[in-house]
């Protein structure tokens, strides 16, 4: 037997040696040899083998065939595989039907993962049946059937594997195994060209033991903060060749190829989730469902948005939570007011001590989210106390519509004013009012305060007297000071004017009209312009006629011409002229003004040796600064002081008052 097989081995070899020499000699390719009607159990498939002629010009004469036929190894896994074939229902001739054992090779040099299928031809051409005897092929349909082949394995095939059936090309070399097609051809059989997918073809690769995949469980759900990265979803297993689709809420979301190991799709969002298997076999929903659910802490809105007086007890306000295991630090509460969370409740409580609209937010603890229970407090404080009184403190008898006023109090919804004198009228009811002063009024304390429904506020006062006089002085201009074209120097003590922006200080007085010696009023202090205005108050009391006397700590007295009327609310007086000045006591400037006479340093009333000698005595000692030898107020005693000392006792000067 062995013998027998090694010598058609040979044959084999031979008719492909000829193949290759007499290929050079045919052209025809009007075939197509085809796999058609493949089936399959679980250990065996079939096939039918057919040959059409293409070209239905001429004819097919059939010699003979050698076939290689390559299929997938991993359809059979660790089992065997035997090929046979049945001629049972062929169109070939019989002295040309399949008489060879089929010859399965198993280990492929180079082609890993295939297995070769060999079947040698009956004889080698041209016997038998030689030219003009041979099958003609039909054109019709798949062409004619050649034989049923049956392929065996030992054990089930893989499942969902598919065979994967393809002739190998005529001109293939060891290890394959060349599939020649031989015809008669101008009563030679000629060898025609075989390549695989145009003239030689397999009609179909059924799915093996097709099984859908295996049911794994779907893994994962639960719950998780709003706002995270979700959570893991996923299959406790997988299989190969297999591709696992997950679905959030009936939509697609992702897919992963089966690993033959449980799978993760990774965190996922709120949802619930399948998985379905998809393999050759089809689809397969894998058991049961995972559902994520995106948490977050909630808070009620609040109980109430009270309104409250300051320093009352608050009705607690409440907030109810979920999710939540306790809160922070709350901001915006007014003092004296706290939140306290127990058993899913925020109490709000206490006595506020402060005034305002209080927009509060308590953040809740634990749980998920950053969330917040926010509320309003409105608390109405006591009106603040009242500023200070706007107005005249001196009113003017017989006089109305005085306007008082205060700035808007805070918190008051009405204002309460008062006099505590008598012959006082008030107008109005807001933060001003008018004053209505009789002839008979008396001075008193203006009152007002606040009022709103907690209560009332602190008030604010005024004391009012009778309105005084103002008394405008003007050319009041001292000879030691006089700087020319009417205005003065400011006096200096050295180093610096003594009274900044002003010429200096002055006493004014009011002498009794008829009795120049009884003063009526007196003001010190009072300050001269360097132009020579003054401005003071006088008592409105004082109506009558008066005097007005000058007096400067070293120039000479100088009094009014003659007595001034005092009716009046003001009363100007100019001392311009020596005709407005008693006994005509002015010292012409030289530039067209008048002079009240300086350099009385002892203040006697007169221009003399007595004056002489202070100023001597200063000029002596370098006497500096706000001096009252320094006649001429430029802060240093010497000769210039002493010029206008002689020169106005040399004039006798003096003072001139009446009797």
């Amino acid at each position: 037997m062995k013998s027998l097989i090694n010598s058609k081995f040979w044959a084999m070899l031979t008719v492909a040696m000829v193949l290759s020499v007499s290929s050079a000699l045919a052209d025809e390719t009007d075939f197509l040899l085809s796999v058609r009607n493949v089936t399959h159990t679980a250990t065996t498939i079939g096939f039918d083998l057919y040959l059409l002629d293409t070209d239905n010009t001429q004819t097919f004469e059939f010699a003979a065939l050698q076939l290689g036929i390559l299929l997938n190894s991993s359809i059979y896994g660790s089992g065997t595989l035997t090929v046979t074939y049945s001629n049972a229902g062929s169109g070939l001739d019989g002295d040309q039907q399949f008489v060879n054992v089929t010859d399965v090779v198993t280990s492929l040099a180079g082609y890993d993962g295939k297995t070769l299928i060999r079947l040698m031809p009956n004889s080698i051409p041209p016997v038998p049946p030689g030219a003009g005897s041979g099958t003609v092929i039909s054109s019709a349909g798949y062409g004619t059937l050649l034989a049923h082949f049956t392929i065996e394995s030992t054990v089930s095939f893989t499942a969902n594997s598919r065979a994967g059936l393809e002739f190998c090309s005529g001109i293939a070399v060891s290890p394959l195994y060349p599939t020649i097609l031989y015809s008669y051809i101008n009563g030679d059989s000629t060898p025609l060209p075989v390549t695989p997918g145009v003239d030689a073809i397999v009609d179909g690769d059924p799915l093996l033991n097709a099984t859908l995949p295996v049911v794994f469980n779907v893994t994962g759900g639960g719950t998780y903060c709003q706002g995270d990265d979700g959570l893991p979803v996923g299959l406790d297993g997988s299989e190969l060749n297999t591709t696992y689709t997950l679905y959030r809420n009936s939509l697609e979301v992702s897919n992963l190829p089966g690993t033959g190991n449980p799978l993760s799709f990774g965190n996922q969002a709120a949802g619930i989730y399948t998985v379905i298997a998809t393999n050759e076999a089809g689809d397969q929903q894998m058991n049961g469902t995972a559902e994520l659910t995106a948490v977050i802490n909630t808070v009620t809105a609040p109980s109430s948005t009270p309104t409250l007086c300051i320093n009352t007890a608050l009705t607690p306000i409440t907030h109810t939570t979920t999710g939540a295991t306790g809160i922070g630090t709350a901001t915006g509460l007014p003092g004296g007011v706290t939140a306290n969370w127990a058993s899913n409740t925020i109490t709000i409580s206490g006595t506020p001590t402060a005034s305002g609209t209080f927009t509060y937010s308590i953040p809740l603890t634990g749980g998920c989210g950053t969330v917040s229970a926010t509320g309003t407090i409105t608390v109405n404080a006591l009106p603040s106390a009242a500023g200070p009184i706007t107005g005249p403190a001196a009113f003017t008898p017989g006089t109305s519509g005085t306007t008082y006023s205060v700035s808007p109090i805070t918190s008051a919804t009405s204002y309460l004013w008062s006099y505590s004198g008598t012959g006082v009228t008030i107008n109005g009811a807001g933060n001003s009012v008018t004053l209505d002063f009789s002839v008979s009024a008396t001075p008193g304390t203006l009152s007002v305060f606040g009022r709103n429904s907690c209560g009332d506020g602190t008030a604010s006062t005024l004391n009012l007297t009778a309105a005084t006089k103002t008394l405008n002085l003007t050319s009041v201009l001292l000879e030691g000071l006089y700087n020319g074209s009417g205005t003065m120097r400011e006096a200096s003590n050295g180093f610096a004017p003594q009274y900044p922006g002003i010429a200096d200080r002055i006493r004014v007085e009011l002498h009794q009209d008829g009795n120049y010696s009884t003063i009526i009023f007196a003001a010190s202090e009072v300050e001269l312009s360097i132009t020579g205005t003054a401005t003071l108050p006088i008592p409105a009391a004082y109506s009558g006629n008066y005097y007005i006397t000058i007096k400067h700590r070293n120039s000479i007295e100088t009094t009014t011409s003659t007595p001034v009327s005092f009716a009046g609310v003001t009363v100007n007086q100019s001392f311009a002229s020596r005709a407005n000045v008693f006994g005509d006591n002015l010292k012409f400037s030289g530039d067209g003004y008048y002079l009240i006479y300086g350099a009385d340093v002892n203040q006697d009333g007169i221009v003399d040796t007595g004056d002489m000698n202070d100023v001597d005595n200063g000029s002596a000692a370098i006497l500096i600064g706000y001096n009252l030898p320094d006649a001429n107020g430029d802060g240093l005693v010497d000769t210039s002081d002493m010029n206008m000392v002689d020169n106005n006792s040399a004039a006798i000067v003096y003072i001139r008052i009446p009797n």
